[in-house]
Protein backbone atom coordinates (compact mmCIF):
# COMPACT_ATOMS: atom_id res chain seq x y z
CA UNK A 1 0.00 0.00 0.00
CA UNK A 2 1.58 3.14 -1.18
CA UNK A 3 -0.51 5.86 1.34
CA UNK A 4 0.88 7.06 4.54
CA UNK A 5 -1.86 6.38 6.44
CA UNK A 6 -1.60 5.33 10.38
CA UNK A 7 -1.73 1.87 11.73
CA UNK A 8 -5.00 1.71 14.45
CA UNK A 9 -5.02 -2.13 14.92
CA UNK A 10 -3.39 -5.01 13.52
CA UNK A 11 -3.36 -8.64 14.54
CA UNK A 12 -0.85 -10.80 12.88
CA UNK A 13 -3.51 -14.01 11.96
CA UNK A 14 -5.51 -11.40 9.85
CA UNK A 15 -7.42 -7.83 10.58
CA UNK A 16 -5.54 -4.48 10.02
CA UNK A 17 -7.40 -0.82 10.67
CA UNK A 18 -5.54 1.73 9.07
CA UNK A 19 -6.40 5.39 8.58
CA UNK A 20 -5.34 7.57 6.32
CA UNK A 21 -6.16 11.21 4.74
CA UNK A 22 -8.63 11.48 1.57
CA UNK A 23 -9.54 14.78 -0.19
CA UNK A 24 -13.07 13.40 -0.81
CA UNK A 25 -14.71 13.29 2.64
CA UNK A 26 -10.65 13.80 4.88
CA UNK A 27 -10.28 10.63 5.57
CA UNK A 28 -10.80 6.84 4.33
CA UNK A 29 -11.06 3.77 6.78
CA UNK A 30 -9.09 0.77 5.61
CA UNK A 31 -10.00 -2.86 7.06
CA UNK A 32 -7.65 -5.28 5.42
CA UNK A 33 -8.32 -9.27 5.81
CA UNK A 34 -5.76 -11.90 4.76
CA UNK A 35 -8.64 -15.18 5.34
CA UNK A 36 -9.81 -14.77 2.61
CA UNK A 37 -7.92 -11.72 1.60
CA UNK A 38 -9.93 -8.73 1.30
CA UNK A 39 -9.40 -4.94 1.00
CA UNK A 40 -12.26 -2.32 2.19
CA UNK A 41 -12.36 1.68 2.23
CA UNK A 42 -14.80 3.82 3.62
CA UNK A 43 -14.64 7.80 3.17
CA UNK A 44 -15.24 9.18 6.33
CA UNK A 45 -15.42 12.34 8.00
CA UNK A 46 -13.72 14.03 10.64
CA UNK A 47 -17.15 13.04 12.84
CA UNK A 48 -17.85 9.84 11.55
CA UNK A 49 -14.34 8.85 12.77
CA UNK A 50 -14.93 10.40 15.92
CA UNK A 51 -18.35 8.63 16.05
CA UNK A 52 -16.82 5.16 15.16
CA UNK A 53 -14.09 5.32 17.77
CA UNK A 54 -15.99 6.57 20.42
CA UNK A 55 -18.58 3.32 19.45
CA UNK A 56 -15.53 1.06 19.78
CA UNK A 57 -14.12 2.41 23.32
CA UNK A 58 -17.76 2.12 24.58
CA UNK A 59 -17.98 -1.73 23.18
CA UNK A 60 -14.71 -2.69 24.82
CA UNK A 61 -16.17 -1.27 28.30
CA UNK A 62 -19.56 -2.63 28.29
CA UNK A 63 -20.12 -6.21 30.12
CA UNK A 64 -21.31 -8.91 28.29
CA UNK A 65 -24.54 -9.89 29.49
Amino acid sequence: MSDNGKCIFWAPEGPMLRVSFSEYKGFTLHIMDLNPEQHTRWALSRGELLRIGWGLIRSAFRRAA
